[in-house]
């Protein structure tokens, strides 16, 4: 038998997410503090799409994002949701907090990376 766990084990089910989210402010959000994230951000046309899709739907997908201290939390996923959502002037995005420590928080951004490029 495999020790491999389900996708919904890993990540929850729907409803157990739809749960979890909770609205940040913006101001309580920092990027992620190892590697390029910060730098690294969508093409000026690409922003601008994702800028238009808040501006008229909101921010659908929630970030990941873990508590760091003092009341701010360190984005895990979604950076760019954040700017389209600044850009678009709102206060709060909505966000599900994960406990994670910094080799699991690592895990979770290799991995999203990773998929993104279509590893």
């Amino acid at each position: 038998m495999s020790n491999l766990k389900g996708l919904d084990a890993i990540f929850g089910t729907a409803k157990e997410v739809e749960k979890e989210i909770v609205e940040i402010s913006i101001s309580s959000l920092v990027d992620y503090r190892k590697g390029n994230l910060g730098k690294n951000r969508y093409s000026k046309e690409d922003m601008d799409d994702l800028t238009e899709s808040v501006k008229n739907f909101g921010v659908i997908q929630p970030l990941i994002v873990r508590p760091i201290g003092n009341e701010k939390y360190e984005i895990l996923l979604g950076h760019h949701r954040k700017d389209a959502a600044k850009r678009n002037k709102l206060q709060t995005v909505p966000c599900i907090v994960k406990e994670l420590d910094d080799d699991q928080a690592e895990s979770w951004v290799f991995l999203n990376t990773k998929e993104q490029l279509g590893w």
